[in-house]
């Protein structure tokens, strides 16, 4: 996008400073600005895929941060708070957890 004005700005001073000196135009000069003015908005279609793609990393990144919170939340002494279904659920994982644990205890020993 920076490009583009970048170039709206140059095809501007070019207009007026003809207007101002009464002097010719090259027209190679404005077909080389038109080119780059061409070649920047090619460049900003890609960076908008590249936008869409770094928008839904961080919506995913977001995710998991959000269910990260969830968990520390889980783990501390806001349990008064959670419904009987998020208890047993918190209960449920609390057990695989525990199961995990002593079954890797027994395979190190």
């Amino acid at each position: 996008m920076t490009i583009t004005i970048r170039v709206d700005i140059e095809i501007f001073e070019t207009v007026t400073y003809s207007k101002i000196s009464r002097s010719y135009i090259s027209v190679s000069s404005i077909k080389t600005t038109i080119e780059r003015y061409k070649k920047a908005s090619s460049d900003s279609l890609n960076t908008t895929s590249i936008t869409e793609i770094n928008a839904q990393y961080y919506q995913q990144e977001s995710a998991k941060l959000r269910q990260q919170i969830q968990m520390l939340h889980l783990m501390g002494d806001s349990l008064s708070a959670l419904s009987v279904k998020e208890l047993k659920q918190l209960e449920n994982r609390l057990e695989r957890g525990i199961t995990r644990i002593r079954s890797k205890k027994a395979t190190l020993i």
